[in-house]
């Protein structure tokens, strides 16, 4: 097992200490495709811009009211649209991705 840990060494992607952590609470099976299994454990979520777009400008065309409301200054109904999004997409989107979609459509 220490010698697949280190053959990861060398890769950028994968943080031998959280590897060693999935491995170690039995999230990764070390007889499969350890690469493909961290990459899903780690995964944090949609961040399709186009399919997250989507979801986002439904959501501004529904509230106007909470729209104009940031216009007006009050930048914490971002969070709203977040929330909202969050809950169309069943807590799949990822979250920074989602605010960013959020804060460039208001724009």
């Amino acid at each position: 097992m220490l010698d697949t840990l280190l053959s990861f060494k060398q890769d950028k992607e994968i943080d031998l200490g959280k590897l060693g952590s999935l491995i170690a609470n039995k999230k990764i099976d070390i007889k499969g495709n350890i690469k493909d299994q961290y990459s899903k454990a780690t995964q944090v979520g949609n961040t399709n811009i186009d399919e997250l777009k989507a979801v986002v400008e439904k959501i501004i065309a529904a509230n106007p009211n909470v729209v104009e409301e940031y216009k007006k200054g009050k930048t914490n109904v971002v969070g709203f649209f977040v929330g909202q999004a969050m809950k169309e997409t069943k807590g799949q989107a990822d979250p920074r991705t989602l605010n960013q979609v959020v804060l460039d459509l208001l724009k």
